[in-house]
Order: structure tokens, then sequence, then C-alpha cells
């Protein structure tokens, strides 16, 4: 039995390609373009997703997509609440008063430039495939074969490239393809590697007829793998595998029916379906979703949302501020907040974060991040520094460039 197919970015800050595109302006994943301070925590999407400053000469066509994926999105989360743990807290502050589809089109912040300039091309019948079966399957995007190539570039085999999505159809964004030393700007657009080919990410990885490359790992340490083509398998019911499914030598991603969870170890590719228990019934851990709560210490326990300002808030308490109606707990109390500058944040799970820009700070305003060559702590210099890098050393650091930022090569 081959193992997790879940790696780590090639390098970090990367986003490795269209799926990944997707799955980024639909808040799942990394930001292209972020500055990675939109949240307390550093991150630049999911729940910590924030509300960019608006664009003051707003691209149409980039707007009309953000309403698109935010649409997509809450449809994923009503119809999958029960499948995630995620989802189920969404719905939860959806039903308490919250405004999913204005706060997840916010949250998707700077939609890539290239759409506009016409250097991502988006396969408009394959992106409506794409959304259409992520929902009806309750898969995410980055398991849906329709959504490879719903948002592609227009580079060549052996153009230059930041990331796969500006290589044509059929073409990922090789880091060490070119001529240079490995690592040094000489990423080129490449072709997909068939199935059985070597590979380390699944962005490499070629499919087939309404299948997904994948690149599937023997053990989850493994830092190569082997290319494998995945279909969608329909939904299954109690006590049926889920997850990576694999049956007479093809491998099909499975999610459970309505009602029902994936109980799969962290590093397992399957599990169970389990029925998802409601409040006050045993659940497994943390990774369990719940109806009506979230699982504490085995238990199914429901959350208490504020959804105005002046509710009391203690997480610790399971007291939360409803991020989707723009609050955040400060001093034991639910505050309004807009993510803009000295605005009102806070780190705790389940907070609204900053603009682009910003960073939560320690007195729970948000501020500027830093400038290459202020002073910054190698811990946190991801946060507070434009770049998202502290060059450390010794015991002082300082903003600097960041390295692993492929955009510099051009």
């Amino acid at each position: 039995m081959m193992a997790s197919t879940r790696r780590p970015g090639h390098r970090a800050g990367s986003c490795p390609g269209a799926v990944a595109l997707l799955a980024a302006l639909l808040a799942l994943g990394c930001t292209p373009g972020s500055s990675g301070g939109s949240g307390g925590n550093g991150g630049g999407g999911g729940l910590d997703g924030g509300t960019p400053e608006p664009d003051p000469d707003p691209d149409p066509e980039a707007e009309a997509l953000a309403g698109r994926i935010a649409a997509y999105y809450c449809d994923l989360v009503d119809n999958c609440a029960q499948s995630s743990t995620e989802f189920g807290v969404i719905r939860q502050f959806i039903d308490a008063g919250g405004d999913c589809e204005a706060w997840f089109a916010a949250s998707l912040g700077s939609l890539p430039g290239g759409l506009a300039g016409g250097e991502l091309v988006i396969d408009e019948a394959a992106f409506d495939r794409c959304v259409q079966r992520s929902v009806e399957s309750c898969l995410f995007l980055d398991e849906v074969p329709d959504c490879q190539e719903a948002v592609t570039g227009m580079r060549a085999s052996d153009d230059p490239c930041t990331g796969s999505d500006e290589c044509a159809p059929g073409l990922y964004c090789d880091y060490d393809g070119g001529p240079g030393i490995a690592g040094e700007c000489n990423d080129i657009c490449a072709p997909r590697r068939a199935a059985g080919e070597s590979c380390e990410e699944d962005d490499e990885c070629a499919g087939g007829p309404d299948q997904l490359g994948l690149c599937r790992f023997a053990d989850p340490g493994d830092f190569e793998g082997t290319c494998a083509r995945v279909g969608i398998g329909a939904r299954a019911g109690a006590d049926a595998p889920c997850g990576l499914v694999e049956e007479g030598g093809a491998l099909t991603r499975v999610a459970c029916a309505d009602g029902h969870y994936c109980d799969q170890d962290l590093d397992a590719e399957s599990g169970t379906c389990r029925p998802t228990p409601t409040e006050g019934e045993p659940c497994a851990g943390s990774g369990t979703p719940c109806v009506g709560g979230i699982c504490v210490f085995g238990a199914c326990t429901a959350l208490e949302i504020g959804s105005e300002a002046g509710a009391p808030c203690d997480p610790r308490m399971l007291q939360i501020c409803n991020p989707l109606a723009g609050l955040v707990c400060v001093d034991g109390a639910c505050v309004a907040t807009d993510g803009s500058l000295g605005a009102p944040c806070s780190d705790d799970d389940f907070s609204p974060g900053c603009d682009e820009g910003l960073y939560c700070g320690e007195d729970g305003a948000c501020q500027r991040q830093l400038a290459d060559g202020e002073p910054c702590d190698g811990e946190t210099g991801y946060i507070v520094c434009a770049s998202n890098y502290c060059e450390v050393d010794g015991d002082a650091g300082t903003c600097a460039p960041n390295p692993f930022d492929r955009a510099i090569c051009e």
C-alpha cells in the first residue's frame, strides 16, 4: 500500500500550479502574490483570510471571477459541511448570521494580474465542470480532474516560469529544469510526466481522460514518488472505504455520503466512512467534524458564536466571534474590524486577519509589514517582513529579499 500523497511545496512560498491557483483563489491554500501578512498567524487563506483593502481601480473580470468563486465555495460548504471540520465550522458561522459570499469574495484579495493581462487563460467549460464536480463529489479542487486545466498560462515548453499556472496546458513549471545551477532562477515550463515516472509533486504528473495526475509516495518520509492517475468515485455510505481507494489496479477519490465523514489516519491514503457525530456524542479528535459544534476532549461540543458587536467572547470557552460578520475578539467582547491599518485584530483561531501588507501586532492592531533593512525576529519574520523573510545573523535579524521568491528571477 502506498502512503500519503501530500507533499510540502518544492520551495517555501510557492504555489505549485493551476490547480493550486484555483485553490488559492478559494482560500484553500497558498495565495499567489500575497504578502503573507493577511492573518495574525501569517496565513493567507482559509479561516484567517482577512479583508483586503479595496482595489482603487478594480478589474471587472477579476471581480466577476471572485463572485463566482465565492458562490462556489459557499455551495461546497453548504453541501459538504458534515464531511469536513472546517466546512462544518463555517456552516455554523453562516447559520449564526454570517454573510458567506461577501466574506469569501473579500477574502480572495487581489486576483492574479495575469487574468487581465492575458497571461492566464480560463477554460470556461473546464472551470464550470471543475466547480460543479467539486460540489457534487465533496472533493477539493486539487482532487478533481477538470480543475487541472481550468486555469492555464501561455508559456511554451522551455519558456521561463515562476509557477505552473504560467505554463500552457499539459506543462508544469520545472523548478530545476533549466541549464543553470539548481535553484537559481532556472525554472522552465516542461511536459508533465506520464504514469509510472518519478516525481516530487502532484503538479508534475499528467492526467488522463477524467483522471487527475497524482504523485504517489510509498512512505510519508520519501522525497521521490511515482506518477499515477486518479478518477472520481461515487460518494460512499457508512463503513465503505473512502479517500484514495484502489480497486483492481484503478485509483479513485471517494468522499462520503451526506451525514458521513472519512475517518482516516493522518498519513493514510484511505479510511472508512462513519456517521458524523452530533452535539454531545463521542468523537475521535480535532479532525472529526461535528454537527453543530467541534470535537473537544472526545465529545462534540457546541460553539457559542457572537454575530453582533459587544457579544461576549473567550475562545478558551468556545465563545467565538463570527468572522463572517467582520468581528474579532478583543478583551472579552466582539469588536467590528475591517482589517485596515490600526484596526483591531487577533491571532486566535477563527479570527479575521489584516489586509495585505499588514500583520497583527502584539498590541492587537493591524500594522504595516516592515521593509527590507528593518530589524526583525527570525521566528516572526515571515509575518512582520513585507518580503516574508528575516535574515538572521546571531541574535539579530533584518528583513531582506526572500530567497525563495521565484518572482525575483524575472
